[in-house]
């Protein structure tokens, strides 16, 4: 382009020192492109470079072996004349582990504190008991923030006490984490199993029921869960509480109820207040002296929920039931006997309800 510039100059005979500007402004130009061409290689090489180096260093880290690391989990066995306290928190301290009890009644008289990734077990299917004739929860958090706590294959029978419990998880700043209650029998404490401040709870196989005290008409219950989120509730029995209701909950999110019973409790069946996701499934809930199954509310109505296949019958008012403005779907129940049996706002959407005891799914 130079070359034929310049010829274009000599033969239109322009002013030599006008030529020589437009050609030093010229070469200025090529000599910026060849200088950008010569970068752009550099830095196509590096980059060239610096993508083999990566491809090869990834090729070297799926070739390792992985490291297998097996971890067994340190094993105390407490019979009944020693002590369980100790035992917890020699396992605590050395990290976590299994304390387990031996068959038979082991009798306390201070609570048990369980700290985080502990359990506490009974040895084979409820053959081993607590017990307590105290004014005490029987099993409490060491202290707020627990994690991985487990209790299983246990009894537990206490003292109706206004200010006795069975298990009493509780965090009022740091949620405990991952609490699992497996095959555990909670029988005639003031206040039953209470869980409080906890995320990702499990309650399968178990029985809280004869559970309340006198003084505690309508708040002590067999199963309260209070700031509770995701919660799966299981294969359970919460009957006869002796001053409220089989299920209490308030202030949580996700709590999932299947396959359980709530029958004959002094107040509600199972009662859900300013909870957000409440299902329940495949429960039978009757013999409650005032409502069987309830969406409520204390300050905000709970909403979302999802109530499919229950048996629900012969309790003193409603029998299902939901404070004004909840949301969800009502489906495939079978609410019969009860003071009325469907007591539902237009908000929740309801299909496949019926009300005939012969078709109910319980036998009697």
């Amino acid at each position: 382009m130079y070359y034929f510039f310049c010829s274009y100059l000599i033969k239109k005979k322009l002013n030599g020192a006008f030529a020589k500007q437009i050609k030093n402004l010229i070469v200025k130009k090529i000599n910026r492109i060849l200088i950008g061409i010569a970068l752009c290689l550099c830095l196509s090489n590096s980059l060239l470079i610096s993508c083999e180096s990566d491809s090869k260093d990834e090729i070297e880290v799926v070739t390792e072996e992985p490291e297998i690391v097996s971890e067994e989990k340190e094993l105390v066995t407490v019979s009944v004349d020693e002590d369980i306290q100790t035992a917890l928190d020699k396992v605590s301290t050395d990290g976590g582990g299994i304390v387990q009890l031996t068959a038979g009644v082991h009798n306390i008289t201070t609570p048990l504190e369980i700290n985080s990734n502990v359990t506490l077990q009974g040895e084979g299917k409820l053959a081993s008991t607590i017990k307590t004739e105290n004014d005490i929860n029987m099993i409490i958090q060491a202290a707020e923030g627990m994690k991985n706590i487990t209790i299983k294959n246990l009894i537990l029978i206490g003292s109706q006490t206004k200010h006795a419990g069975g298990i009493q998880i509780v965090s009022m700043h740091t949620d405990n984490d991952s609490i699992n209650i497996i095959g555990v029998n909670v029988f005639e404490t003031g206040w039953g199993v209470h869980i409080k401040g906890a995320k990702n709870l499990i309650i399968d196989s178990c029985n809280f029921s004869r559970n309340g005290n006198p003084e505690s008409v309508g708040y002590a219950h067999n199963l309260y869960l209070r700031r509770v989120y995701t919660a799966h509730v299981t294969n359970s029995i919460f009957d006869n509480s002796i001053s409220a209701n089989g299920i209490n909950i308030s202030y949580s999110r996700d709590i999932n109820i299947i396959n359980c019973e709530a029958i004959g409790n002094k107040f509600r069946g199972m009662r859900a207040a300013d909870t957000d996701g409440f299902l329940v499934r495949n429960c039978t809930i009757a013999n409650n002296e005032d409502v069987g199954l309830y969406a409520n509310t204390e300050k905000v109505v709970t909403k979302n929920i999802y109530w499919d296949s229950n048996d629900v019958y012969n309790n003193g008012k409603d029998g299902i039931s939901a404070r004004k403005g909840a949301t969800g779907d009502c489906m495939n129940c079978n609410s019969y006997g009860n003071a009325t049996d469907y007591n539902l706002p237009s908000t929740v959407t309801q299909s496949g309800n019926i009300s005939d005891s012969s078709k109910s799914k319980v036998k009697k």
